[in-house]
């Protein structure tokens, strides 16, 4: 090996414990965002520093090296949440059938639910006081944007019927996703009762748009 290329070897090896560090800051910081979700949306928003660390598998001091308070981290959940939502943001309009093209938004929205707890912690906190708006901008508010502009059909200005009808459909979702639970998005029921109970909502909307 040349001088040259042991000091480039040398380097890369300074270069990589650097990077040790930040990597486990990144996972306990996702651990944290995990489990603060995870409990938010089986237990609720109520939920205690010492809940959150003990469902991160981290000490106090690691969470406070990384969120200055609980409200931090649940900010960070809605946060992450609007980002899993980003399919909603997608400009869509009925192919013309408005009752099956909605419902297979409310499919999608439900499949993301599963598999991401931020979404479903954030469902929860639509109903919450306190991070009620930060959650409903996130993830309601797109998703009612989004059966509005299918109940809309052809891009213009939503009817005062589409908008009752989307409104209808958001308190369905609302009376099944924002009660926590670990049932909460978890058996495939909740999807089946809100398609059920969406489903006349929408053809009467559709009729009278």
């Amino acid at each position: 090996m040349t001088v040259v290329d042991q000091k480039a070897s040398e380097q890369e090896n300074v270069e990589h414990r650097a990077r040790q560090p930040q990597k486990r800051a990144q996972r306990t910081r996702a651990a944290l965002i995990t489990g603060a979700a995870r409990t938010i949306a089986c237990e609720g928003s109520g939920v205690t520093v010492n809940d959150l660390i003990q469902a991160a598998g981290v000490t106090k001091g690691s969470m406070y090296f990384h969120f200055p308070s609980k409200d931090a981290v649940v900010h960070a959940v809605i946060d992450e949440a609007a980002r899993r939502c980003d399919f909603l943001r997608t400009p869509r309009t009925s192919a013309g059938h408005t009752v099956a093209d909605v419902q297979g938004l409310l499919g999608d929205y439900f499949t993301h639910a599963r598999r991401y707890w931020s979404l479903r912690a954030t469902a929860v906190l639509w109903t919450d006081l306190h991070y009620e708006a930060a959650a409903r901008a996130a993830t309601y508010d797109p998703l009612m944007a989004a059966v509005l502009a299918l109940l809309a059909g052809d891009g213009s200005v939503p009817s005062p019927a589409s908008v009752d009808a989307a409104e209808a459909v958001m308190a369905i979702v609302c009376g099944v996703t924002t009660t926590a639970g670990p049932g909460s998005f978890g058996n495939g029921g909740d999807l089946d009762t809100v398609l059920r109970l969406t489903g006349p909502v929408l053809a009467g909307g559709a009729a009278t748009v």
